[in-house]
């Protein structure tokens, strides 16, 4: 079972990245190793989660925060490696 299986399997799905805003790149490489950068707890290109934990935020949506931006640092890799040739992130 491929790790795109199993998250289908629990109802997620790795998002497409958008489109960058600004003058920062989502991923970078240098060599062997693949940087990733911006990517929070976007739904649908909106900040979906803010603040801080305990104070902002209960501790099941600062959960629900970490899962999405999980899936999107996911995506991003994805996105940038070009599918399960590349990695370990499913076809």
């Amino acid at each position: 079972m491929t790790p795109e299986e199993v998250l289908k399997r629990e109802g997620m799905t790795l998002p497409i990245p958008g489109p960058v805003r600004g003058t920062w790149a989502r991923t970078v490489r240098a060599g062997s190793l693949l940087f990733v950068a911006g990517n929070g707890p976007f739904i649908d290109g909106k900040m979906e989660y803010a603040g801080k934990l305990g104070a902002d935020l209960t501790v099941d949506v600062g959960r629900r925060a970490a899962e999405v931006t999980t899936l999107n640092i996911l995506g991003a890799l994805k996105a940038e490696l070009g599918g399960s040739s590349r990695g370990c992130l499913g076809s």
